[in-house]
């Protein structure tokens, strides 16, 4: 019998990203569609420690929560884990109006995961996707960093491809992390 997790999040895309790379490892992810508290942080990690903590405790579930920080090596890091905020106010356009006059494009995408059980310390594991930033906005899928992110060893940015290969170049690596744990866990 698989074993029963609930991701928290509104994004559909991460539940896709998680059942590609967690469901055959017999765990079942259930989208739990929550809202949880966020700490202020530059730590990505810290951040979802913190929420799936929250939620574990509160919903008195084994919990997933994960979140991503788009670190542009030429802005110092930023907007790290501010990426959604960001996209609000700055937008895609707002980046590349700040990156105009960089030579140095280099950017990574960070993605951590937590898993937290009740009564019990958050596990945490990132992936890195490193690419750069483009020149130009393109694309038609995804949101934010999708039109301007150029993964290593593509030539456009994510935005140009189809949901089904999107999800296929995010890095999975974390979410296989901790469904070993998940496994152990049983």
């Amino acid at each position: 019998m698989p074993k029963k997790v609930y991701l928290i999040t509104k994004n559909w895309m991460k539940v896709l990203v998680a059942k590609e790379a967690m469901g055959n490892d017999g765990i079942e992810i259930k989208q739990l569609k929550v809202d949880t508290p966020e700490i202020q942080s530059l730590d990505v990690k810290e951040i979802v420690k913190f929420s799936a903590k929250w939620a574990a405790e509160k919903f008195k579930k084994p919990v997933i929560k994960s979140d991503t920080s788009l670190w542009i090596e030429a802005l110092n890091g930023f907007p790290g884990p501010f990426a959604h905020y960001v996209d609000k106010t700055l937008g895609p356009e707002g980046i590349l109006r700040l990156m105009k006059k960089s030579k140095n494009r280099k950017a990574k995408i960070i993605t951590a995961v937590a898993f937290c059980e009740p009564g019990r310390k958050p596990i945490v594991k990132i992936s890195e996707l490193r690419g750069k930033i483009s020149k130009k906005l393109e694309g038609k899928y995804g949101w934010f960093s999708d039109f301007f992110f150029i993964p290593n060893g593509y030539k456009k940015p994510m935005g140009c491809y189809p949901d089904e290969e999107r999800k296929k170049i995010w890095p999975q690596d974390c979410w296989k992390k901790i469904a070993k744990i998940i496994k152990r866990n049983k």
